[in-house]
């Protein structure tokens, strides 16, 4: 993943988007 600064700004864009990810993949899934 990066380095320093850039490092950081790729985990809380991760971090960020990782439960609408979630939501989008498995929110379909288990609502059946």
């Amino acid at each position: 993943m990066g380095r320093g600064a850039v490092g950081f700004l790729e985990a809380f864009v991760v971090a960020a988007f990782a439960p609408y990810i979630f939501i989008a993949v498995c929110g379909p899934v288990t609502e059946t």
